[in-house]
């Protein structure tokens, strides 16, 4: 069994809604409780990677089912997802992911860090947090991800 990680394209906001990265990503979630996000990224990091297994699950299946905890029904987010994935197994490459360990650990500090209040008796509205977690995820991946090239002129 080969244990080496494969590299997989990790999706960012980009990528998935073709549209600008949002200047602050703490403001995309800022209307949810504290308590309440940490919680999801927690369950999020507990299904990738189970305390009874060895690995990290980065398979298309359970990105599928992540996608339909944070979308619901909505089908478009769903199929824009697939349409990515059929496009790169078409050119013999690995699903491209959306949720990684990684972003969840990201994650964990920068809402730990931020400001975002705790909310007394906050409801968690389905579509409205699910949604805004979601797009705050692809934010995320987006910042992971960024890389610079830069040249510098007294290098041989």
């Amino acid at each position: 069994m080969n244990t080496l990680p494969k590299s997989q394209l990790i999706l960012g906001y980009k990528e998935f809604f073709n549209g600008e990265i949002p200047d602050n990503r703490i403001d995309i979630v800022r209307k949810i409780c504290k308590k309440h996000l940490i919680t999801e990224l927690a369950g999020l990091n507990y299904r990738l990677k189970p305390k009874d297994t060895m690995f990290y699950n980065n398979s298309k299946e359970l990105q599928a089912t992540e996608l339909k905890y944070f979308s619901g029904d909505n089908r478009d987010v769903q199929g824009k997802y697939f349409q990515l994935v059929n496009h790169f197994e078409k050119n013999n490459q690995s699903h491209p992911i959306i949720f990684t360990r990684q972003t969840c650990l990201f994650g964990f500090e920068e809402i730990i860090q931020s400001d975002i209040k705790v909310i007394p008796d906050f409801e968690m509205k389905r579509f409205q947090v699910w949604d805004a977690i979601f797009k705050y995820l692809l934010s995320v991946n987006s910042y992971i991800t960024k890389f610079e090239s830069e040249r510098n002129e007294h290098d041989i």
